[in-house]
């Protein structure tokens, strides 16, 4: 025969135990519980690739004639920095 208590609770009356309390639990933390990481800076190496790309990039505008596809690029270009 069991002789332990049944884990259902029967009874409805009112109770102060804290542990029978209904208890809200947030889904994120708060963001003052949170740590704000800081973002490195490039490095000089990545600025100077960058700078270099571009050089690169210049060089085959200039050397290059300019097609209908260039214009289109820039155009398109040009409209999501406005919309930015």
């Amino acid at each position: 025969m069991n002789t332990r208590p049944s884990p259902i609770r029967i009874s409805t009356e009112p109770t102060d135990n804290p542990e029978q309390y209904c208890h809200e639990f947030r889904a994120l933390p708060a963001p003052e519980d949170t740590e704000t990481l800081e973002v490195p800076c490039m490095g000089i190496v990545t600025e100077l690739e960058l700078v270099a790309l571009r050089v690169v990039d210049a060089a085959e505008l200039l050397e290059e004639p300019i097609s209908k596809w260039d214009v289109v690029r820039g155009a398109v270009r040009l409209v999501a920095w406005l919309a930015r």
